[in-house]
């Protein structure tokens, strides 16, 4: 099942996607909770809201009946009644939660965060092929309902999240240079978001570009001041002061035991 890319069912060669949008949203919300019974009124909810028609139950088994449709059309072992089960009060998708790229996702991003400090490659592994996955914004063809909403808001932070502990790990591999493009990019794409500012910070300084750190530094503050009336978090603050004051330990952003990577050696 993938679903952090235009929804799709696969199986080997094969695969196939709902045409209409609402057997689409039923395949996602059935996809998301593989395993466990969707009642058929939050079906019902996602679909129509507070606004159901009086055919609702009837016109959502046919929906039902159009993705057992599509099951069959990919399996020659099972059948869509096989995988799509009426389980009172509702449906349950009869997959393994592992089929699903939103649960790969997740469970290889705890992965690496379980393993960062005491295998920190091991980690760095888990976080990118999780990132592999991802190849657009989560759900980006299925429309949203109030259930479906909140999974996508929740996929698109847990992305942003994973990426902010990807390049984490490159930069305490050394990677400095080879990321301050990227979080360029990422700090344009989400103005407030003090961890890739820290992590661009931190990412000049370590390749010997103080002043550009430091200005990283006050451009966020007059964002942050400007736009919340808020100062910078007490970690930006400390780094900012090791800038100034040129610590090359015990950096926020790097673990204890990580030794700062210098591309050239800092100057003050």
């Amino acid at each position: 099942m993938k679903l952090l890319r235009p929804a799709r069912i696969e199986l080997g060669h094969r695969s196939t996607a709902p045409s209409a949008h609402k057997v689409r949203q039923v395949l996602a919300l059935l996809a998301l909770r593989a395993g466990e019974v969707v009642t058929i009124n939050t079906i019902i909810d996602e679909i129509w809201g507070d606004e159901p028609p009086r055919s609702a139950m009837t016109t959502t088994q046919t929906y039902i009946y159009h993705l057992r449709r599509l099951f069959d059309a990919v399996s020659d072992s099972v059948t869509g009644r096989d995988l799509v089960v009426t389980h009172s009060p509702g449906y349950v998708l009869k997959l393994d939660k592992s089929r699903v790229d939103a649960h790969q996702f997740r469970t290889l991003v705890t992965e690496a965060r379980v393993c960062r400090d005491s295998d920190p490659m091991r980690a760095l592994k888990a976080v990118r092929t999780a990132l592999s996955l991802v190849e657009d914004a989560p759900l980006v063809d299925v429309v949203l309902g109030r259930t479906l909403a909140t999974y996508a808001t929740n996929l698109r932070e847990d992305t942003v999240n994973a990426l902010e502990l990807r390049i984490s790990l490159d930069i305490r591999r050394g990677m400095n240079q080879e990321v301050i493009s990227e979080l360029r990019t990422l700090t344009a794409e989400h103005p407030y978001r003090e961890g890739f500012y820290l992590q661009l910070m931190l990412a000049l300084y370590l390749s010997n570009r103080r002043s550009e750190a430091l200005g990283v530094y006050h451009e966020i503050r007059r964002t942050l001041h400007a736009d919340m009336g808020v100062e910078p978090s007490h970690e930006l603050s400390r780094l900012q002061h090791a800038i100034l004051v040129g610590e090359t330990s015990e950096l926020p952003g790097l673990t204890s035991n990580d030794a700062p990577v210098l591309t050239h050696g800092l100057t003050s």
